[in-house]
C-alpha cells in the first residue's frame, strides 16, 4: 500500500506542472558586423570557440529604429591571446573606444583601424608584439621599443 502511494505522490508531482509553457527570455545578438569582425578574428587566429574572444569584450546595447536590440563591441581586451592577425573587419567597429592588442604576435596591424573612429592614441594599446615596419598608418601611435623586433643592419648602414 505504502509503495502505491508512493507512486501516486511521484506522479502527481510530475504532472502538476503549469498549463503555461515556458518562454526563454530573448537573446540579444551582437550587431552584424561585430558578429563578422569576431568570426573572422577567431577564423584567421584558429581560435574554435568564440566565448574565449567574447569574455573580452565589453558592450553597449542598442536599440535600432524597429525595436530590435543588439550589442555592439565598445572595448576589447584582446592581450595575451597569441593573435597573429588582425582582421581588415576591425574597421567597420563604429562603436570601438578601447583596444588593447599588447602581449601578441601580430607583424601588421590593418589601415582599416583608422576607420573604427572612437579609437584615438590614448585608448591603443599595441605594446609587445611583432610591428616592426615603417608603414604603420598614422592613426597608430606605437613606440618601437616596446615591439619583439630584432633587426639585421646591413654593414654599409653602420657607420
Amino acid at each position: 500500500m505504502q509503495k502505491n502511494l508512493s507512486m501516486i505522490l511521484i506522479i502527481l508531482l510530475y504532472s502538476c506542472g503549469g498549463d503555461s509553457p515556458i518562454t526563454p527570455l530573448p537573446s540579444i545578438d551582437y550587431h552584424t558586423d561585430d558578429q563578422q569582425f569576431i568570426d573572422e578574428l577567431a577564423n584567421s587566429n584558429q581560435i574554435t570557440n568564440t566565448e574565449t574572444i567574447i569574455d573580452r569584450i565589453t558592450t553597449v546595447e542598442e536599440v535600432d529604429s524597429v525595436n530590435i536590440s543588439y550589442y555592439r563591441i565598445k572595448k576589447l581586451y584582446l592581450s595575451n591571446m597569441g593573435l597573429s592577425v588582425l582582421p581588415e573587419s576591425i574597421g567597420i567597429l563604429d562603436s570601438l573606444e578601447v583596444l588593447n592588442i599588447d602581449e601578441n604576435e601580430l607583424t601588421f596591424i590593418p589601415h582599416q583601424i583608422c576607420n573604427a573612429t572612437q579609437i584615438n592614441y590614448d585608448s591603443l594599446q599595441v605594446e609587445n608584439n611583432k610591428l616592426c615596419t615603417p608603414n604603420i598608418h598614422t592613426c597608430i601611435n606605437i613606440n618601437f621599443a616596446f615591439q619583439d623586433c630584432y633587426f639585421t643592419y646591413h654593414e654599409e648602414d653602420v657607420q
